[in-house]
């Protein structure tokens, strides 16, 4: 009997169906843990960029360092309230900076009499340094229990001024600007696909229209079997 036992097959598919599904459960909860971990990723950096904003925000309404860093830490608390999400902030003085910026050299510095406050630097961590790991749900069983996440945002204030007609428009997507579009002398049009101005398009001077390629350009600024558009003023360019 105990030969007639060994020899049977009865429970084998049971025994194979179960290590499969055991595999296909830890796949899962692998992938779950991953998306878990880009998820609260992303809600550190779209909190830290929100709150790098309220602090520049609260610069330039002529609020001091101590107002501005009041601001961000507000929005922070607003965003991922400390009751639900820990501590993200181990040292205030370094990871919630009000900065200076040099728009010459592009480089953050110190704040000081001659370099006035225009920069808002926000870190926030989810990590064992601050005591608040993000903890993982299934691959903890092959040795990982918790994720450690860093982000960093700077939100800078720098001079703007007013477009005029010398300025321009600028599209990923296809550039469509109606029956009979009419532009100041200079006027600058790109597009990162196509562009299409019709017939009746009108001009006070030559149009700057650039595109990655050139033949994307449709109506008056297409270019001919000559290379030359039917248009002196809208030949484009490769940008």
């Amino acid at each position: 009997r105990a030969q007639w036992f060994g020899m049977q097959e009865d429970g084998g598919i049971t025994a194979f169906a179960i290590i499969s599904i055991s595999l296909m459960l830890l796949i899962m909860g692998a992938a779950v843990d991953v998306a878990n971990a880009y998820r609260h990723q992303t809600q550190l950096q779209i909190t830290a960029d929100a709150a790098a904003r309220a602090g520049l925000v609260s610069l330039a309404q002529g609020e001091d360092t101590a107002g501005a860093r009041r601001a961000t830490e507000a929005m922070i608390e607003k965003n991922l309230p400390r009751s639900r999400y820990g501590q993200l902030v181990t040292d205030p003085a370094t990871e919630l900076q009000i900065l200076h910026y040099d728009a010459t050299t592009g480089k953050l510095d110190h704040a000081g009499t001659d370099t006035p406050a225009n920069a808002v630097l926000v870190r926030l961590q989810r990590s064992e340094v601050v005591d608040n790991p993000l903890p993982t749900f299934v691959m903890g069983i092959a040795g990982l229990q918790s994720w450690s996440l860093a982000v960093t945002s700077v939100a800078v204030l720098v001079p703007t001024r007013h477009g005029g007609n010398a300025e321009g428009i600028v599209a990923r997507g296809r550039l469509d600007l109606g029956p009979s579009p009419e532009f100041g002398d200079g006027f600058c049009l790109h597009s990162q696909s196509a562009i299409s101005l019709p017939i009746r398009t009108r001009s006070a001077g030559p149009l700057r229209i650039s595109l990655p390629d050139p033949s994307g350009c449709a109506g008056v600024c297409a270019l001919t079997a000559g290379a030359s558009p039917s248009h002196p003023d809208t030949r484009p360019i490769a940008l």
